[in-house]
């Protein structure tokens, strides 16, 4: 039982893993575009928070509940950020400021994503299965 659990986990932890990976990517160009600036940054902004949102769904779709959670979070936080640069159109320093505003929730993803990936009992070596199994 614990070796079909196992592989069972692990079945699932590279569909999972790319999906955090890929919207991790996402976010980071979000911060790139802040940090850097863009001709048209509204429009870049645009482009990569739709991304993100449809990457979103596939993290929420592969969960848990705490990855999707905090990768919601990131997309709000683009959102409010390109809302900002809309309507304030401000300077490149203001940008890094709000770069930070996304940077940070972002951050947060990493964290619960990799503490997610780690649960799933790849690295740990003494993984129990659950009762009955």
């Amino acid at each position: 039982m614990r070796q079909r659990r196992f592989e069972s986990m692990r079945e699932l932890r590279d569909p999972r893993a790319k999906a955090y990976a890929d919207f991790v990517i996402a976010g980071q160009e979000v911060v790139d575009l802040l940090l850097r600036g863009h001709e048209n940054l509204v429009a870049a902004l645009m482009t990569k928070l739709n991304a993100m949102v449809k990457l979103r769904a596939a993290v929420a779709i592969w969960g848990p509940e705490s990855v999707a959670t905090a990768a919601a979070e990131v997309v709000v936080a683009g959102a409010i950020v390109t809302a900002r640069v809309q309507s304030e159109n401000p300077p490149g320093p203001v940008q890094f400021s709000m770069s930070s505003d996304v940077s940070t929730p972002l951050n947060e993803f990493i964290e619960v994503a990799r503490a997610a990936l780690e649960d799933d009992g790849m690295y740990h070596s003494s993984a129990v299965s659950p009762p009955g199994q």
